[in-house]
Protein backbone atom coordinates (compact mmCIF):
# COMPACT_ATOMS: atom_id res chain seq x y z
CA UNK A 1 0.00 0.00 0.00
CA UNK A 2 2.66 2.28 1.10
CA UNK A 3 4.29 1.57 -2.67
CA UNK A 4 1.38 2.33 -4.19
CA UNK A 5 0.91 5.79 -2.62
CA UNK A 6 4.81 6.64 -3.33
CA UNK A 7 3.97 5.29 -7.23
CA UNK A 8 0.86 7.76 -6.95
CA UNK A 9 2.50 10.37 -5.27
CA UNK A 10 5.41 10.82 -7.94
CA UNK A 11 2.66 10.99 -10.68
CA UNK A 12 0.98 13.61 -9.17
CA UNK A 13 4.23 15.42 -8.09
CA UNK A 14 5.58 15.30 -11.55
CA UNK A 15 2.14 16.00 -13.14
CA UNK A 16 2.62 20.12 -13.66
CA UNK A 17 6.01 19.27 -15.58
CA UNK A 18 4.58 16.63 -17.87
CA UNK A 19 1.66 18.90 -18.58
CA UNK A 20 3.98 21.36 -19.12
CA UNK A 21 6.20 19.41 -21.46
CA UNK A 22 2.98 18.14 -23.25
CA UNK A 23 2.08 21.74 -24.18
CA UNK A 24 5.50 22.73 -25.29
CA UNK A 25 5.54 19.44 -27.73
CA UNK A 26 1.99 20.82 -29.15
CA UNK A 27 3.28 24.19 -29.65
CA UNK A 28 6.30 23.06 -31.18
CA UNK A 29 3.98 20.82 -33.17
CA UNK A 30 1.87 23.93 -34.42
CA UNK A 31 4.82 26.21 -35.11
CA UNK A 32 6.50 23.64 -37.20
CA UNK A 33 3.58 22.76 -39.12
CA UNK A 34 3.09 26.30 -40.05
CA UNK A 35 6.68 27.58 -40.54
CA UNK A 36 6.71 24.81 -43.70
CA UNK A 37 3.80 26.73 -45.39
CA UNK A 38 5.40 28.44 -48.02
CA UNK A 39 3.58 31.23 -50.81
CA UNK A 40 4.80 31.86 -54.48
CA UNK A 41 3.38 34.92 -56.52
CA UNK A 42 2.90 33.44 -60.43
CA UNK A 43 1.31 36.10 -63.34
CA UNK A 44 -0.98 34.34 -65.30
CA UNK A 45 -3.24 35.14 -68.27
CA UNK A 46 -6.46 36.80 -67.25
CA UNK A 47 -9.55 35.47 -69.41
CA UNK A 48 -12.41 37.71 -69.96
CA UNK A 49 -15.65 36.88 -71.42
CA UNK A 50 -18.55 39.41 -72.33
CA UNK A 51 -21.94 38.99 -73.24
CA UNK A 52 -23.03 38.57 -77.00
CA UNK A 53 -22.71 42.18 -78.34
CA UNK A 54 -20.38 43.95 -75.51
CA UNK A 55 -17.09 44.81 -74.87
CA UNK A 56 -15.38 46.98 -72.34
CA UNK A 57 -14.58 50.52 -72.90
CA UNK A 58 -11.93 50.93 -71.11
CA UNK A 59 -8.47 49.21 -70.91
CA UNK A 60 -7.56 46.41 -68.37
CA UNK A 61 -5.45 43.67 -67.59
CA UNK A 62 -4.87 40.86 -69.31
CA UNK A 63 -2.34 39.61 -66.92
CA UNK A 64 -3.10 39.68 -62.93
CA UNK A 65 -1.07 38.17 -59.92
CA UNK A 66 -2.02 35.15 -58.27
CA UNK A 67 -0.82 33.73 -54.87
CA UNK A 68 -0.33 30.18 -54.44
CA UNK A 69 -0.27 29.57 -50.24
CA UNK A 70 0.28 25.70 -49.08
CA UNK A 71 3.37 23.58 -48.69
CA UNK A 72 5.93 23.68 -50.89
CA UNK A 73 6.10 19.95 -51.72
CA UNK A 74 2.80 20.28 -53.24
CA UNK A 75 2.95 23.10 -55.19
CA UNK A 76 6.91 23.84 -55.77
CA UNK A 77 6.36 22.48 -59.55
CA UNK A 78 2.93 24.95 -60.64
CA UNK A 79 3.74 27.04 -63.22
CA UNK A 80 1.18 29.69 -64.99
CA UNK A 81 0.03 26.94 -66.94
CA UNK A 82 -1.42 24.91 -63.74
CA UNK A 83 -3.63 28.34 -63.23
CA UNK A 84 -6.66 29.50 -65.26
CA UNK A 85 -8.25 32.76 -64.27
CA UNK A 86 -11.35 34.18 -65.46
CA UNK A 87 -13.56 37.36 -65.05
CA UNK A 88 -16.69 36.74 -66.80
CA UNK A 89 -18.83 39.65 -67.46
CA UNK A 90 -20.89 37.48 -69.40
CA UNK A 91 -24.02 38.03 -66.79
CA UNK A 92 -23.66 41.27 -67.47
CA UNK A 93 -26.64 42.41 -70.31
CA UNK A 94 -26.63 46.43 -70.17
CA UNK A 95 -24.24 49.13 -70.98
CA UNK A 96 -22.76 50.77 -67.74
CA UNK A 97 -19.97 50.10 -65.33
CA UNK A 98 -20.18 46.37 -63.64
CA UNK A 99 -18.09 44.65 -60.93
CA UNK A 100 -17.15 40.73 -61.11
CA UNK A 101 -15.11 38.61 -59.03
CA UNK A 102 -11.59 36.42 -60.71
CA UNK A 103 -12.21 33.10 -60.25
CA UNK A 104 -9.50 31.03 -60.46
CA UNK A 105 -9.43 26.80 -61.53
CA UNK A 106 -6.31 25.08 -60.78
CA UNK A 107 -5.65 22.75 -62.92
CA UNK A 108 -2.12 20.20 -64.09
CA UNK A 109 -0.64 19.76 -60.50
CA UNK A 110 -2.52 21.93 -58.67
CA UNK A 111 -5.68 20.30 -59.09
CA UNK A 112 -5.29 17.32 -57.13
CA UNK A 113 -2.58 19.11 -54.50
CA UNK A 114 -3.97 19.26 -50.73
CA UNK A 115 -3.76 21.93 -48.40
CA UNK A 116 -3.48 24.54 -51.34
CA UNK A 117 -5.13 27.88 -51.30
CA UNK A 118 -4.74 30.16 -54.80
CA UNK A 119 -5.77 33.64 -54.96
CA UNK A 120 -5.98 35.94 -57.55
CA UNK A 121 -5.10 40.12 -57.26
CA UNK A 122 -6.58 41.74 -57.90
CA UNK A 123 -9.80 39.69 -56.28
CA UNK A 124 -12.41 41.25 -58.84
CA UNK A 125 -12.57 43.84 -61.74
CA UNK A 126 -14.79 46.64 -62.53
CA UNK A 127 -14.94 47.78 -66.07
CA UNK A 128 -17.32 49.87 -67.77
CA UNK A 129 -18.63 47.80 -70.84
CA UNK A 130 -20.29 49.41 -73.78
CA UNK A 131 -22.03 48.50 -77.04
CA UNK A 132 -19.06 46.43 -79.41
CA UNK A 133 -19.24 47.49 -83.30
CA UNK A 134 -17.77 46.97 -86.05
CA UNK A 135 -16.59 49.67 -88.76
CA UNK A 136 -14.73 49.54 -92.26
CA UNK A 137 -11.87 51.92 -92.63
CA UNK A 138 -9.09 52.89 -94.82
CA UNK A 139 -5.32 51.29 -94.50
CA UNK A 140 -2.81 53.93 -94.10
CA UNK A 141 0.81 52.97 -94.42
CA UNK A 142 3.30 54.74 -92.43
CA UNK A 143 6.88 55.52 -94.32
CA UNK A 144 9.84 56.26 -92.24
CA UNK A 145 13.59 57.13 -93.36
CA UNK A 146 14.27 57.99 -97.07
CA UNK A 147 15.69 56.16 -100.06
CA UNK A 148 19.26 56.19 -101.05
CA UNK A 149 20.81 59.44 -102.44
CA UNK A 150 19.21 60.22 -106.08
CA UNK A 151 16.05 57.24 -105.45
CA UNK A 152 12.58 58.78 -103.95
CA UNK A 153 9.66 56.52 -103.54
CA UNK A 154 7.08 56.20 -106.53
CA UNK A 155 3.71 54.47 -106.48
CA UNK A 156 3.13 52.36 -103.94
CA UNK A 157 -0.37 50.18 -103.30
CA UNK A 158 -1.95 48.45 -100.30
CA UNK A 159 -3.82 44.91 -99.71
CA UNK A 160 -6.20 45.21 -98.30
CA UNK A 161 -6.79 49.12 -99.02
CA UNK A 162 -9.65 48.50 -96.64
CA UNK A 163 -10.22 46.30 -93.08
CA UNK A 164 -12.70 45.84 -90.32
CA UNK A 165 -12.01 47.09 -87.29
CA UNK A 166 -14.06 45.96 -84.06
CA UNK A 167 -14.42 47.35 -80.37
CA UNK A 168 -16.53 49.78 -78.62
CA UNK A 169 -19.00 52.08 -80.23
CA UNK A 170 -17.48 55.35 -78.65
CA UNK A 171 -14.12 54.72 -79.90
CA UNK A 172 -14.73 52.72 -83.30
CA UNK A 173 -17.31 55.74 -84.53
CA UNK A 174 -14.38 58.06 -84.13
CA UNK A 175 -12.08 56.42 -86.68
CA UNK A 176 -11.25 56.83 -90.33
CA UNK A 177 -8.35 54.49 -91.02
CA UNK A 178 -5.96 52.31 -89.41
CA UNK A 179 -2.12 52.87 -89.99
CA UNK A 180 0.33 49.85 -90.80
CA UNK A 181 3.67 49.75 -88.27
CA UNK A 182 6.22 51.95 -89.90
CA UNK A 183 7.89 50.45 -92.82
CA UNK A 184 11.67 51.69 -93.31
CA UNK A 185 12.92 53.01 -96.52
CA UNK A 186 15.91 54.22 -95.63
CA UNK A 187 19.21 53.34 -97.71
CA UNK A 188 16.53 51.62 -100.23
CA UNK A 189 17.50 51.12 -104.35
CA UNK A 190 15.00 48.81 -105.00
CA UNK A 191 11.14 47.73 -105.01
CA UNK A 192 9.71 46.23 -102.29
CA UNK A 193 6.74 43.39 -101.18
CA UNK A 194 6.83 43.35 -97.28
CA UNK A 195 3.54 42.18 -95.17
CA UNK A 196 3.23 44.74 -92.30
CA UNK A 197 0.80 44.26 -89.19
CA UNK A 198 -1.74 47.32 -88.88
CA UNK A 199 -0.50 49.34 -85.66
CA UNK A 200 -3.40 49.07 -83.04
CA UNK A 201 -4.64 53.19 -82.02
CA UNK A 202 -5.99 51.42 -78.76
CA UNK A 203 -5.45 48.23 -77.45
CA UNK A 204 -9.95 47.49 -77.20
CA UNK A 205 -9.78 47.09 -80.97
CA UNK A 206 -9.67 44.03 -83.02
CA UNK A 207 -9.09 42.95 -86.25
CA UNK A 208 -11.23 40.01 -86.99
CA UNK A 209 -10.06 39.49 -90.72
CA UNK A 210 -6.30 39.82 -89.70
CA UNK A 211 -4.09 42.01 -88.43
CA UNK A 212 -1.72 42.87 -91.64
CA UNK A 213 -1.16 44.28 -95.15
CA UNK A 214 0.62 44.21 -97.97
CA UNK A 215 2.62 46.95 -98.94
CA UNK A 216 4.07 46.61 -102.69
CA UNK A 217 6.23 49.84 -103.31
CA UNK A 218 8.17 51.46 -106.15
CA UNK A 219 11.91 52.83 -105.71
CA UNK A 220 12.88 54.99 -108.77
CA UNK A 221 15.51 57.09 -109.72
CA UNK A 222 14.62 60.70 -108.90
CA UNK A 223 15.01 61.36 -112.82
CA UNK A 224 12.51 58.38 -113.53
CA UNK A 225 9.83 59.63 -110.95
CA UNK A 226 9.93 63.04 -112.26
CA UNK A 227 9.10 60.94 -115.56
CA UNK A 228 6.57 58.90 -114.45
CA UNK A 229 4.39 61.62 -112.79
CA UNK A 230 3.11 62.02 -109.50
CA UNK A 231 2.10 59.32 -106.96
CA UNK A 232 -1.38 58.22 -106.47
Amino acid sequence: MGKSKSILGAIVSNWQAKALSLLAAVILFAFHNFSAVSERFISVDLKTVFAEGLCSAEPYPHRIQVEIRGKDRNFAAATEVDIEAVADFSHFTETGLSTTPVTIIKRGVLEEADGVEVEAAPKEITLLLETKTRKRVNVVPVFRGAPAAGYSLGQYSVNPSEIDVEGPLSAVAALSSISTEEINLSGRREAFNLRVRLAKASPLFAFPGGDAADIHGQILETAALDKAGARP
